[in-house]
Order: structure tokens, then C-alpha cells, then sequence
């Protein structure tokens, strides 16, 4: 699947920031459901495409939206947002994140409201957390004065297991 447009304009934002200090980085694509932020590492990100019609299944869960054709392949469509405990809402500017796929499984598209920036942190901008993290998060990192909840695909994946 060639990667969308609006992918390559998050990783052209890269060059704008500043260099971080030396020692391990992680890269993260970034975006909002409702007014919280969230992040997924980027080399788990396929693309960003803009929403794309999908078909619901009979009997899924009502998180499983449905599945979706692209470029050829078909995509499981997750509402990720009330998995996570997250208002739905929709706007003109909704994105759809397409995760890449372990193997040969389906890969799986989750519909965020608002993309927010293709960011680089260093290491030591994770927030370590006493707390047990949620079903389908792996952490957090800092990111300015913001905090955001960082996502885990393979969580994501077993879902759909």
C-alpha cells in the first residue's frame, strides 16, 4: 500500500524540530479523541488516510465498526475511542490511523478525531507510571507542557483475535 499524503506532510514536520539529545528516541504519530491526546510509535503506523466507507458486520462487536477495502486489502475498522472510554464525535477533519500488520493478519484502521504532529522524543520524555496502564496503552510520554497516552498495537491487534 503506497502511503498517503497526508502521512508524508506529519513526517515532512520532522525537519521543523529541533534535534533531540543524544540517546535512544521514539517516534510517534500523534492525534485526539475528543480534547485528549494520544500517540502511536510511528513504525507501526502504515498511513493516515482520510475516512474511508465501511461495511458493519453482522453480529461483531459494537467497537468492531465493520471492515473497509483499500488498495486491495481489507482493513478491520475499530472504534478504538470507545474501547478506550472516549466520547465519540466526528469532524470535517478526521483522520483514519491504519496500523501495519504482524505477519499476515488483517490490518486494522481506527477512525481519531483531530491528528495533532509527527513528533520525536527522547527517552527520558517518558513518564513512568505507578498506575496499571489501561487495556490497549502502553505508556506515556511528555511532550512539551502536554502529556499523551501512548497506544499499543499489538493490544490493538489481539482485539481483533
Amino acid at each position: 500500500m503506497a502511503p498517503d499524503i497526508a502521512l508524508l506532510e506529519l513526517e515532512a514536520r520532522v525537519d521543523d524540530q529541533p534535534a533531540p539529545p543524544e540517546g535512544r528516541t521514539a517516534r510517534f504519530v500523534t492525534f485526539y479523541f475528543g480534547e485528549r491526546l494520544y500517540g502511536v510509535p510511528a513504525q507501526d503506523v502504515l498511513e493516515i488516510a482520510h475516512p474511508i466507507p465501511f461495511t458493519p458486520l453482522p453480529n461483531a462487536p459494537d467497537s468492531l465498526l465493520g471492515i473497509a477495502p483499500l488498495r486491495g486489502e481489507i482493513v478491520a475498522v475499530i472504534d478504538l475511542k470507545s474501547l478506550l472510554g472516549e466520547v465519540s464525535s466526528s469532524s470535517q477533519r478526521s483522520k483514519f490511523v491504519i496500523l501495519r500488520s504482524e505477519t499476515d493478519e488483517t490490518a486494522s484502521a481506527f477512525p481519531v478525531d483531530l491528528m495533532h504532529e509527527f513528533i520525536t522524543l527522547p527517552e527520558t520524555d517518558f513518564v513512568p507510571s505507578s498506575d496499571p496502564v489501561p487495556a490497549y496503552l502502553s505508556g506515556r510520554a511528555s511532550f512539551g507542557d502536554a502529556v499523551f497516552d501512548i497506544l499499543d498495537p499489538r493490544k490493538i491487534a489481539a482485539y481483533l483475535r
